[in-house]
């Protein structure tokens, strides 16, 4: 009897520590890319009320909003909306995503430049740097600027 109670307790030891490595799955990747849908939304709705082209662009590990169709310019820096700054350092933020500029016109649709719209849909990854097999895709849809 001694003997079943010490398996009991040993598969009940087991069995919480199995629970709480499941449980603790890397969530990073899922929470940045909701911030970055978001952010991409913000540049597009600004673009549709102003009348003017925004953007987001990404490279390097930063990321950055925009107005107008100069993304290298600091001077078109725009702070982005609950972040401390115009920047967000994704590497600081634990993930990795993969290099790309969205600019999106007065209709709000993205264009990869100044001039040449995208001719396709275009996939932007958010990759956890703790947890490789982390990862979210969003989608930029080429007509209509929608980021699923």
């Amino acid at each position: 009897m001694l003997e079943l109670a010490v398996v009991i307790i040993i598969l009940g030891i087991v069995s919480a520590i199995v629970a709480t490595q499941v449980g603790g799955l890397d969530t990073r990747a899922q929470t940045q890319a909701a911030v970055l849908r978001s952010h991409l939304q913000y540049a597009q709705a600004r673009a549709l009320s102003s009348g003017q082209s925004w953007g987001m662009k990404c490279q390097g590990g930063d990321c950055w909003l925009f107005e107008g169709t100069s993304p290298d310019d600091a001077s078109s820096e725009r702070p982005l909306p609950g972040e401390e700054g115009s920047r967000l350092d994704m590497t600081a933020r634990g993930v990795n995503v993969t290099a790309f500029t969205a600019i999106f016109n007065q209709f709000g649709i993205p264009y990869a430049s100044a001039v040449f719209p995208y001719f396709a849909d275009q996939p932007i990854t958010v990759q956890s740097r703790a947890d490789l097999t982390s990862t979210v895709t969003l989608t930029l849809h080429q007509e209509t600027g929608y980021v699923q």
